[in-house]
């Protein structure tokens, strides 16, 4: 009776990898060493080796690349959901951000409603002549102080966005 190697390199003129070994040697044991069998299976594991394991276009190695695409497509989502949290904190911090402006906006528009029905004097002709010819009234620079501090909210909200976008957030 042949052996096992013996009848794979008069088959093939090869060696057998270790998988084929493997299989090769339960066949053995299962057929109890019958040579047509042997033979046989040989064949077998070796067209299913090379076809299976060998070929680049096998359903072995598609699944190995398909395996390895949908890990790149898992770590790229988690990426995209870390990207996503994050763009979501900000643009909270920027509705906060928005909802207090147009607080401030309503409380300058309501500001300049009341001026308007009230009609403050901004100058006043002085009547005495050792002052200046025009006077400022304290009003006036009050309106012009929260003129300021509202530009400078907006100012910063703008710049803080632009800042956002050149980080590309």
């Amino acid at each position: 009776m042949n052996t096992i190697d013996e009848i794979w390199e008069t088959l093939f003129e090869r060696e057998m990898t270790a998988s084929e070994r493997r299989l090769m040697e339960n066949i053995a044991r299962c057929s109890a060493g019958d040579e047509s069998t042997l033979i046989a299976s040989a064949v077998t594991v070796h067209c299913l080796y090379s076809t299976l394991i060998l070929d680049p276009h096998s359903p072995v190695r598609l699944i190995a690349r398909i395996g390895k695409a949908l890990e790149e497509l898992e770590a790229r989502t988690s990426q995209m959901t870390r990207l996503v949290g994050e763009a979501m904190s900000v643009t909270s911090s920027l509705k906060d951000g928005a909802l207090e402006t147009r607080r401030a906006f309503a409380a300058a528009e309501g500001f300049a409603r009341w001026q308007r029905n009230n009609r403050i004097t901004v100058f006043e002709r002085n009547k005495m002549p050792e002052g200046s010819e025009y006077s400022v009234s304290l009003d006036i620079v009050g309106i012009f102080g929260a003129a300021c501090v509202a530009s400078s909210i907006v100012g910063g909200l703008i710049a803080f966005g632009i800042g956002l976008m050149l980080i590309g957030v």
